[in-house]
C-alpha cells in the first residue's frame, strides 16, 4: 500500500523556494543578531538596548519586504481589503480606539491589589 499526500498538501517549486527563503532569512537574522550586534558593541538582550534592537529588526524588515515583494505586489489585484480600511474612516471608529488605547491602563489596572484573594 502507497500512501500518497493529497493534491492540496503538495509543495511545487513556488512554494519550497519561499520556505527556503524564509529559512534563510530567519537564520541570517539570527547569525546577525548573536555574532554581527555584539561586534558592533551592542549586547544582544532587549533590555539592555532595545533602539539598537528595534533598529537592527526594522533592518530586517526592509530586507523581507525587498525579498518578498514578487509575492506581496499582485495581492492588491487578488484580494479586496476595502473592508479593512472603510471602518476607519468614520471618526466614530477612530476616537473608539484613540480612547481604548488611551485608557486601556485603566480599564484593564496591571496590580492585583483590586482582585479577591483566594484561599
Amino acid at each position: 500500500m502507497v500512501l500518497r499526500m493529497p493534491k492540496f498538501a503538495r509543495l511545487d517549486g513556488g512554494q519550497c523556494w519561499t520556505l527556503a527563503l524564509i529559512a534563510g532569512l530567519w537564520v541570517a537574522s539570527d547569525l546577525g543578531y548573536y555574532l554581527a550586534l555584539p561586534k558592533l558593541w551592542v549586547a544582544p538582550n532587549y533590555n539592555a538596548d532595545p533602539i539598537a534592537i528595534a533598529t537592527y529588526y526594522f533592518y530586517w524588515t526592509g530586507v523581507a519586504v525587498i525579498l518578498f515583494w514578487r509575492i506581496y505586489a499582485p495581492w492588491p489585484k487578488i484580494c479586496n481589503w476595502g473592508h479593512l480600511r472603510k471602518p476607519f474612516r468614520q471618526p466614530r471608529s477612530v476616537v473608539a480606539v484613540l480612547y481604548v488605547g488611551d485608557n486601556l491602563n485603566r480599564l484593564c489596572p496591571a496590580d492585583a491589589a483590586h482582585l479577591p484573594m483566594v484561599s
